[in-house]
């Protein structure tokens, strides 16, 4: 795959944001444009595009949606103090536009963000895992993008994290790989959010390192993976 351009690459994405897109019917959908990175290909007359920080100007406070996608700068430092339901935190300033995104969605919406692959293995993650939890937000899957999307901006391979406002019992993991397998992944996980037999998912190999993660209160659910795994982010 890291012989793709990124044209293919982006693609990959945005076959996948589609697919979820049309199988979740999501008929309002807000992006969040705060990067230079450009991951989200999708405009039509559903979307609504706000930018930079300031994007809560551009958005009603009593809106709500079906879908958001965040595509966010990763590692944004120094770290802010931020107030989230109870919680006083501090953190990135990438993950403060998470939290305040997350208020808008819809009872059965989803967060779709752009995140650094190490995200919420921290003690600082960790501690926004919890404060979304609290407030009743939580993270129902998480997908490896394809290598290298963000060349030549960074080297860094992002993760995207999908955050509902329903308790999930396990973590669907997959990752992207091409443009049709994409669109199978995003049907498999609206299945396993609509309570579907996931049995009969096909295994899907590769030579990348495996993905890992320790959620802080669920365990993660193989899915899309044959490798073993001891730790993801």
């Amino acid at each position: 795959m890291n012989n793709m351009d990124n044209s293919t690459k982006i693609s990959i994405v945005t076959e996948f944001i589609d697919e979820l897109k049309s199988l979740s019917n999501s008929e309002s959908c807000l992006k969040l444009v705060i990067s230079n990175f450009s991951v989200f290909d999708i405009e039509d007359s559903a979307v609504q595009i706000a930018k930079g920080f300031n994007w809560a100007s551009e958005v009603s406070s009593d809106s709500k949606f079906d879908l958001i996608l965040g595509d966010l700068p990763l590692a944004i430092k120094p770290n802010v103090d931020f107030e989230f339901g109870t919680h006083k935190l501090k953190i990135r300033r990438n993950w403060v536009e998470i939290l305040n995104a997350v208020k808008l969605m819809k009872e059965d919406g989803l967060g779709i963000f752009l995140v650094e692959p190490t995200a919420f293995s921290s003690n600082e993650g960790l501690k926004v895992e919890q404060a979304l939890n609290s407030e009743g937000f939580f993270i129902s899957a998480i997908f490896n993008a394809p290598p290298e999307l963000l060349a030549p901006q960074t080297a860094i391979t992002p993760v995207f994290i999908v955050i509902t406002p329903k308790v999930i019992s396990s973590i669907y993991v997959a990752e992207l790989l091409n443009e049709t397998q994409a669109r199978t992944v995003a049907s498999n996980y609206i299945s396993s959010l609509n309570g579907g037999d996931l049995k009969h998912l096909l295994t899907h190999k590769s030579n990348r390192a495996p993905l890992i993660y320790e959620p802080f209160v669920r365990q993660t659910h193989n899915l899309e993976f044959s490798e073993s795994r001891s730790r993801y982010f």
